[in-house]
């Protein structure tokens, strides 16, 4: 990759652990976040998704990390 895509990534990572802070306050994004999905319920209250799975937010767009080849499509 160019220097210019490259310093690109750094911006884009940059960004997503600075909008982190912002919005959790002081939390360490550095690899990512993860966390148990809350349930999903309507205006009622009635619940729709009980929740509770497994959620994984990387830092690096899916796009970027398969452009550097970190992860592949199958």
């Amino acid at each position: 990759i160019s220097q210019d895509e490259f310093d690109a990534y750094i911006d884009d990572y940059e960004l997503f652990v600075k909008e982190i802070k912002n919005e959790m306050g002081d939390i360490d994004a550095t690899y990512g976040l993860s966390g148990i999905a809350a349930p999903w319920k309507d205006r009622n209250g009635t619940v729709l998704l009980k929740g509770g799975a497994e959620q994984i937010v990387m830092p690096l767009k899916g796009r970027t990390l398969k452009t550097l080849g970190l992860i592949i499509e199958n």
